[in-house]
């Protein structure tokens, strides 16, 4: 897990600042503590820089920029290819010989005998970015699902990239005036949605997207995979199995999947909160390695058992675990505040308790954390599985934005108090469809909210960029159950813009690597094919671990939760309205702009 960087000089005559590229570079120290590196090319045309943290073969033999003796190639790379040394065996059958244990060079060696056919091979977490010494090309490309991020900033003269957008804020004529699309985006859904930023001038890598950028420096554009397309071509063909053989598959790919997730040089540990996302990891990842767990909660919460750290605490001496746990009070998060803020790559509503644990994970030593994201866009136990087909029953006979549903909502916008969300009275104007309804469930506000607090030519173009229909249309395309295509809208959105950007963020300004099993692509493809939608996480969690009682299996739906609404980093002494996460969306942007504008 790493930072990387680099520069592509399109101009005629230009060449690479390399002290530039440097301080791109060292922005992002906390990803990669442990090592650094550059390379430049004869021409002084390409660069790629990289900053390490050392999991996988931590010796100085992988170090990066890597490159392959035979061709010449370079690479930087972040993230983890988990299929590795399967990978490593086929290319040695084939002829290939290899110098470090690393997975980087495994990529290298894959690009040397497929070519850009490489992705269909690849299982992990990625952007890399691929130097063809022989065509004079430059790949960069990302993951299926979005884990690990990277953007781009283009002109005339350039084309730069990076893993934050922060480093390359600190480059050279990238143009850092404000993105209406990021900025709108921002406030409808509280992170910035994917490929906008809050910078006209940087724009983020598409997953499951690659790009060629030619010797004339031309972009051209590659879709590899997509969740979507996967979703839709098996949507017709599901085998239909008993119940127990469904469960029975379920596991044996949530258990292969987290074996996977296990591979690392250095020691493991997981994040183990009361909820059975994080209790199917870690009891799954204890069968291959010695974990540790860590877990935090609210100041004097430990002695209810509604606590995380209770059940927490209970798993972990089952499954005879190393127990760590952080209790978080009102002080610790205002004194984290300014901090928090100053790493937060791009502004979003979420983060503050992943930030802490991840904190806590980095105090006692550690690099690797296993994490539940993902497990309630796969199970379907987020409130839109339930709600939006109760919506669409009732509304969808209307149609979106006409005159008699606005009507409605400023009818019913007055009746709705203070202390609860205004976005409800659209119900009418967007319960319409499936990605209406999504949009009125996920959004922090709606439209026309926003023309309250900014410039109305400012919010129409930011609209008009943004595409929200047309793209959340694309989310489902050709998806029939209302069920996975409410998965297939919470994975490429939610779970993509706001969960796996803060845990990138998050853990990387800890120096922390969070892995996400649940975010493997090919084990969402299988586990929605398998109908686990239908199941329980609870009824999966007894069938892995039985050993509990009854009540452990019945209890209500947990997770990692500090109230940021609530703190006094805002708001003091005040009960806590639906408001407050506007008034906490307006500070966290406010703010972000004083550091970076």
């Amino acid at each position: 897990m790493c930072g990387i960087s680099g520069v592509f000089i399109r101009e005629n005559g230009g060449r690479v600042d390399r002290e530039e590229m440097h301080r791109i570079r060292d922005v992002m120290f906390n990803r990669g503590p442990d090592g650094e590196g550059i390379w430049f090319s004869n021409d002084e045309k390409v660069c790629l820089a990289h900053r390490r943290l050392s999991i996988i073969d931590p010796s100085e033999n992988s170090r990066q920029p890597m490159i392959d003796p035979m061709n010449g190639n370079i690479i930087v790379f972040n993230g983890e290819i988990y299929n590795y040394k399967k990978l490593k065996i086929k290319l040695e059958e084939l002829g290939h010989r290899f110098i470090t244990k690393s997975d980087t060079e495994v990529i290298l060696m894959l690009y040397r005998e497929y070519g850009l056919s490489l992705f269909s091979h690849l299982k992990g977490m990625f952007s890399f970015a691929l130097w063809d010494q022989c065509n004079n090309k430059l790949i960069l490309a990302r993951d299926p699902i979005g884990i690990k991020p990277l953007y781009y900033s283009a002109n005339a003269k350039s084309i730069k990239f990076a893993s934050q957008v922060k480093a390359l804020l600190s480059g050279n004529d990238i143009n850092k005036k404000l993105s209406p699309a990021g900025s709108v985006g921002y406030f409808l859904w509280g992170s910035v949605p994917e490929p906008h930023t809050i910078f006209e001038g940087i724009k983020s890598v598409p997953n499951g997207f690659y790009f060629v950028i030619n010797p004339e420096g031309k972009i051209i554009k590659k879709k590899y995979d997509s969740l979507t397309d996967r979703i839709s071509n098996f949507e017709s063909n599901i085998i239909e199995y008993s119940q127990s053989e469904l469960i029975k598959q379920i596991i044996d790919n949530l258990d292969e999947t987290v074996k996977y997730h296990t591979t690392s040089d250095v020691p493991i540990s997981t994040f183990l909160s009361a909820g059975f996302d994080s209790f199917i990891i870690s009891n799954l990842a204890s069968k291959y390695s010695k974990l540790n767990s860590f877990t935090i909660d609210q100041l004097n919460a430990h002695e209810s058992i509604d606590s995380e750290v209770y059940y927490a605490k209970l798993i972990a001496k089952n499954l005879n675990i190393n127990f760590f746990s952080k209790e978080i009070s009102l002080l610790d998060i205002n004194n984290e505040f300014e901090l928090f803020l100053s790493n937060m790559d791009q502004p979003s509503i979420d983060g503050l308790n992943t930030w802490f644990i991840s904190k806590f994970v980095k105090e006692i030593g550690f690099k690797v954390s296993l994490s539940g994201l993902g497990g309630d866009e796969i199970f379907g136990t987020y409130s839109t599985f339930s709600q939006i087909p109760i919506i669409l029953k009732y509304f969808s006979l209307f149609k979106r934005n006409s005159k008699i549903t606005t009507t409605y909502r400023n009818f019913i916008s007055k009746l709705i108090p203070n202390s609860m969300s205004k976005k409800y009275a659209s119900i009418f104007e967007f319960g319409t469809d499936i990605s209406a309804a999504y949009f009125l469930k996920r959004s922090l506000l709606l439209p026309w909210q926003l023309y309250k607090f900014m410039d109305k030519k400012f919010v129409d173009e930011g609209l008009h960029d943004l595409k929200i229909f047309k793209n959340l249309d694309e989310n489902h395309k050709n998806i029939k159950s209302t069920n996975l295509a409410i998965s297939a809208l919470e994975i490429n959105n939610y779970m993509k813009n706001t969960l796996l950007k803060d845990s990138d963020w998050c853990g990387m300004s800890n120096s922390v690597e969070i892995r996400v099993p649940f975010a493997d692509i090919d084990l969402i493809e299988n586990l929605l094919k398998l109908k686990a939608n239908t199941f329980s996480k609870s009824n999966i969690a007894r069938e892995i671990n039985n050993s509990f009682s009854n009540d452990f299996y019945s209890r209500k739906k947990t997770g990692f939760d500090i109230n940021f609404a609530s703190t006094n980093a805002f708001s003091k002494n005040k009960k806590v309205s639906k408001n407050d996460n506007f008034l906490w969306a307006k500070k966290v942007y406010n703010s972000y702009l004083e550091l970076y504008t």
